[in-house]
């Protein structure tokens, strides 16, 4: 269901709802002269003849009109009674409502009423059509897409990037303003039979996927073959759209077919070749995309992505563009074997950026795929593609997404050392012993084993990490002694440092965002759990002499701390070009306090 014809359908029925309503509150001042009008209808009064069939008349008109108003809404006899569900179950909550509000009646749920003389009389509590109704127009708003109709041609938009237009036969006819004229088509070719999909009604699209990606209607095509689309433009993450062109065999012998996918991408007549897969500037076999630009860089550069390069089925033709002053665009598959029953997806990725080295970047980077590009896809769709493996490879280490333990940082060894399920490449702690890798290696401990010096203390708890000791505390008994004499134990002792670091170090624009990280180490003879288990890190910033901010961070158990630290007006810099960054531990149990060196970033100076 369209949003404009939802919204009006929506109208229609609450003001169809109040005239039932009123008609109600006058049948019962002629009916119940005397009575409160929110007194009970039962005992029913005696209606004379012609009375009675006029209000049987107005109800057969009611029916009438919900249906013929569903009937002028939609084409399909699907949406048609989608669309009396919902119309039906509005004005039914809305007439009870406003007879409610207007008389006080019904006075609960479980009030009687008379619902319909049709074809006789039958009577309930009015919890039961209310129930009835609001089925009827939760199955509607809250189907998945089988219902709500949409047109086909869409602009999707998002914060931090370029719109996206659909058309009704192309896939995308626009985006960023000028890329595309018309761009995803798809001929489906099975012996002298050549048919382009298009979709038989314009207005009988569906959304799914939060409604970032329109469902395009299944055809009949080429050689008893059934074609649909889908297309998706997600509102986060990278910027591209998607599509599925989805070609099903419901027959019960193989079909074998010739796939075409044109269009155009805008660039006009000083169209070029800016890179492509195989490394030229020439599209043909075996490339999988190509980056588009006009040759005076007023267009979008387009970073076309028909194939994956990790893809077992690529284009076997590139029959038409693009090239040098010709912006077309044809790619061909050619003896696609459809089994009985089976359903093949050919999936195409576009991106669009302003500029060349962009969209360059966007191709390298994911022209064998990511995660992303699988959004909102069913496991059985995944399956089903032919020219995209159905699982990513984004860092390219050999190891698909749902397989590798890092998918985010090439790993081909999958090393593991904690075995939690996160490679040691993107593990912040290798060895699960409570200190992370940074804090490890700061303190000159080895980040893959819980227990440096391999005395059975772990480092986290071990007062001497770096050295064997059979002390309980992990150190020698000598240095337990002599630290239990006059040290750790008896009172607090100087940390051997406390690092602060800031990025970024160079923030030019407004409002002035920063990271500040540090860890503190402990002085010998106390472990990181003794000596960090509580404590305070207050972090200074100055422009010049003035200090303009001072805020604390925990520390925390690894003897790290971290806080982020923001300023929305330069101003306060008093013209400063430089801010000076310091942290100071307060002390506790164990420690007493000490302060870092101070670290610089360069900010812009405030205007006076």
């Amino acid at each position: 269901m369209r949003r404009g014809l939802f919204l009006w359908l929506t109208l229609w029925s609450v003001a169809f709802g109040v005239c039932e309503g009123a008609v109600v509150v006058y049948l019962r001042r002629l009916f119940y002269p005397g009575l409160p009008a929110a007194g009970p209808l039962f005992p029913l009064p005696e209606i004379d003849t012609p009375l009675l069939r006029t209000e049987m008349a107005r109800e057969l008109g009611t029916l009438v009109m919900l249906l013929g108003v569903a009937m002028l809404a939609e084409r399909r006899p699907l949406r048609r009674f989608a669309a009396f569900a919902f119309c039906f179950g509005m004005w039914d909550i809305v007439y009870y409502a406003m007879l409610h509000v207007a008389i006080g009646w019904p006075q609960s749920l479980m009030t009687w009423d008379v619902l319909f003389l049709l074809p006789a009389p039958w009577a309930s509590p009015v919890l039961a059509p209310v129930l009835v109704s609001l089925a009827l127009v939760g199955a509607v708003v809250f189907a998945p897409g089988a219902a709500m109709a949409a047109a086909c041609s869409q602009v999707f938009t998002r914060a931090d990037g370029p719109h996206w237009e659909t058309g009704a036969v192309s896939g995308f006819a626009e985006a960023g303003g000028d890329a595309y004229d018309g761009y995803g088509r798809l001929f489906v070719m099975v012996g002298a039979a050549n048919t382009l999909y298009t979709p038989t009604d314009s207005q009988a699209c569906t959304y799914e996927d939060g409604n970032r990606e329109i469902v395009y209607p299944t055809e009949a095509s080429s050689g008893g073959l059934r074609v649909a689309r889908k297309v998706f433009v997600p509102d986060t993450g990278l910027q591209f759209g998607r599509l599925l062109d989805i070609v099903s065999n419901p027959t019960a012998a193989p079909i074998t077919a010739q796939l075409k996918f044109d269009g155009n991408y805008g660039t006009d007549g000083g169209t070029v070749v800016v890179a492509t897969s195989s490394g030229d500037t020439v599209v043909g076999v075996p490339d999988a995309w190509a980056v588009v630009d006009e040759s005076d860089f007023e267009e979008s550069k387009v970073a076309s992505m028909w194939d994956s390069t990790l893809a077992a089925d690529k284009g076997d033709q590139y029959p038409d563009g693009p090239a040098l002053g010709d912006d077309d665009a044809a790619v061909v598959y050619d003896d696609v074997t459809i089994g009985p029953g089976e359903t093949v997806i050919y999936m195409h990725v576009e991106h669009v950026s302003d500029s060349r080295v962009g969209a360059q970047q966007f191709a390298h980077a994911y022209g064998a795929g990511s995660e992303q590009f699988y959004a909102g896809m069913s496991a059985a769709e995944r399956s089903q593609l032919r020219n995209w493996p159905s699982d990513s490879d984004e860092d390219r280490d050999g190891r698909s997404f749902s397989q590798d333990n890092c998918p985010a940082i090439a790993n081909a060894d999958q090393a593991d050392t904690d075995r939690d399920g996160q490679g040691n490449a993107c593990d912040a702690d290798d060895d699960n012993d409570g200190l992370s890798d940074a804090a490890e290696s700061q303190f000159g401990l080895d980040p893959l084993s819980g227990d440096t010096d391999g005395d059975g203390r772990g480092d986290r708890l071990d007062a001497c990490p770096r050295s064997a000791g059979s002390g309980a505390d992990g150190c020698a008994q000598a240095a337990t002694a002599a630290e239990g004499a006059g040290g750790a134990a008896v009172g607090a002792r100087r940390p051997k440092a406390i690092s602060v670091r800031v990025r970024p170090r160079l923030d030019l624009r407004r409002p002035h965002r920063f990271r500040v990280r540090g860890a503190m180490t402990p002085p010998d003879g106390l472990s990181v759990a003794e000596a960090c288990s509580r404590g305070t890190v207050l972090v200074t910033t100055k422009a010049g002499p003035r200090t303009i901010s001072s805020r604390g961070a925990n520390l925390r158990r690894d003897c790290t701390y971290s806080l982020r630290v923001s300023f929305d007006r330069p101003r306060r810099f008093a013209g400063a070009t430089r801010l000076r960054f310091t942290a100071r531990f307060l002390g506790n149990a164990r420690m007493t306090s000490r302060q870092s060196d101070t670290v610089r970033v360069r900010v812009r100076a405030a205007r006076r």
